[in-house]
């Protein structure tokens, strides 16, 4: 998302929401407080992008098995499907919360 006014760029998390109707979403800038106009399709458009983006991210933290970072991803990944209602998406991040997710021992199991 790049701002009209100010020229900042930077992703559209970045910008607060201030309306939006079927067809136009006005945002706030971060960096000048403007406002920035963008249609419904463009900020669908970026978010996703953004989920594409933060999924490789997490892919390769999980690799690396870096688990609080993998859950910040999982909880901005999450976030950011509530609007997008992928699918795909959702077992995606379930599938990767397993993997991050220890099993319970079979001796914990046995006591409860």
């Amino acid at each position: 998302m790049k701002c009209d006014q100010c020229g900042f760029e930077g992703e559209i998390k970045l910008f607060k929401s201030l309306s939006f109707d079927d067809a136009v979403v006005i945002l706030q800038c971060p960096s000048c407080k403007g406002d920035v106009c963008t249609t419904t399709m463009e900020m669908i458009e970026e978010r996703i992008k953004l989920a594409k983006d933060l999924s490789q991210q997490l892919v390769k933290v999980v690799e690396a098995n870096d688990i609080k970072v993998a859950k910040k991803i999982l909880k901005e990944l999450t976030n950011l499907n509530r609007s997008l209602f992928d699918p795909a998406l959702e077992k995606f991040i379930k599938q990767m919360y397993k993997r991050i997710t220890p099993p319970y021992s079979s001796s914990k199991q046995k006591s409860l």
